[in-house]
């Protein structure tokens, strides 16, 4: 059976994990991020190194570039901008701008272009996916138009945006956003299975389990109350709780209605007793019913017994003795014989019961005696 521990919305930063706590595993001043339970981890970078651990150089590929610029963006969503942008100005000549983009558990980020104009064939864009720059590479150049998008797979994407000497432009705007994968991190507890969703995810027990720590499907603690509730498995169950035991076991067990899956004959309840239902008169038109447990097949005893607040089969089959059926229903009352008392589901049992067994018997109380 699968039920839903949680359900929340991350943010790109989370506690640090287990391994970044070693020190040393994010290089030149990085940041690690990560989560308990992974060994999933994200260097975030200072400026001018690139790599997965943050130990390579940024490259700088024009020796007579004296406009080395960028920066990193870490967030799940954001924007990179060539420089003076913000400003309504054209970008300088001879830069070389680096952006790292990286966003810890990211199945995918997508960029959208919001404003791109470079001069073509001399100023452009270069970008790809992974940890530093390489030669696996696009490029984007002239005038494009806006609200185009590209996507890169995965947590990391770099840029690399390069001017001439000469022909300044408007320059570029970049939004992303990224599709995080939450269960990247193991966020739930042992045994139960993780469910990305869309910034979201949920904790499940697998079929068979159920509840914190996803223990095996059990009846046991079931109370014993006749409240009986028909399944969309055909079945009769004592009461809610036996059939939510079965519907741990197949998730597409539900409650149909209230009382029994049938109105005549003879059945059996899943958690006991077995029940009879006949018309109390077989020539009446009203075809009313009285439901009643079926009479054992062995002899009754002379002990007047209950099972919680049902009368045991022994009890009632003694019931029908001296009247001939007692309702189902739940009344309950508590009588006593000067010796013990007990609680009867409801008068017409107690009454069959003093009428056979106890003529001692009688009525202390309405409602279950108190223990």
């Amino acid at each position: 059976m699968e039920y839903i521990i949680l359900l929340v919305t991350l943010l790109a930063g989370t506690a640090n994990s287990e391994i970044c706590e070693n020190d040393t595993i994010c290089e030149n001043g990085a940041s690690c991020i990560g989560a308990l339970r992974s060994t999933i981890y994200t260097c975030q970078c200072t400026f001018e190194w690139q790599g997965i651990n943050c130990n390579e150089p940024l490259i700088q590929f024009n020796i007579r570039s004296d406009g080395f610029c960028g920066y990193n963006q870490y967030e799940d969503q954001g924007v990179i901008e060539s420089p003076n942008f913000n400003n309504s100005d054209t970008y300088e000549n001879n830069l070389e701008c680096y952006y790292l983009v990286r966003v810890h558990n990211a199945q995918q980020i997508t960029f959208t272009i919001e404003s791109f104009e470079t001069e073509i064939n001399k100023d452009y864009l270069e970008y790809g996916q992974g940890y530093s720059k390489s030669s696996d590479s696009y490029f984007l150049e002239g005038n494009i138009s806006s609200a185009s998008t590209f996507t890169i797979n995965g947590s990391y994407a770099w840029f690399y945006f390069f001017t001439d000497f000469n022909m300044q432009r408007g320059g570029f705007s970049i939004t992303y956003i990224a599709d995080i994968n939450e269960c990247g991190s193991n966020p739930c507890e042992a045994g139960e299975i993780c469910t990305d969703g869309n910034r979201t995810y949920t904790c499940t027990c697998p079929e068979g389990t159920q509840g914190p720590g996803c223990t095996p499907c059990t009846s046991e603690g079931c109370h014993n109350r006749l409240r009986l509730k028909c399944g969309s498995d055909g079945r009769t169950y004592r009461n809610r709780c036996y059939l939510n035991h079965a519907a741990c076991l197949d998730p597409t067990i539900r409650v149909i209605s209230r009382g029994p899956c049938t109105s005549f004959g003879t059945f059996e309840v899943i958690g006991g007793p077995r029940i009879c239902l006949g018309m109390e008169d077989s020539s009446s038109s009203s075809e009313s019913f009285e439901r009643t447990i079926c009479p054992p097949t062995q002899a009754p005893t002379t002990e007047a017994t209950t099972v919680n607040d049902m009368p045991s089969t022994t009890a009632a089959a003694t019931a029908i003795l001296c009247q001939n059926e007692c309702p189902l229903s739940f009344e309950p009352l508590c009588g006593g014989n000067g010796v013990k008392n007990t609680t009867f589901p409801n008068i017409c049992v107690l009454e069959a019961i003093k009428c056979n067994n106890d003529p001692e018997l009688t009525v202390i109380h309405e409602g279950e005696c108190i223990v």
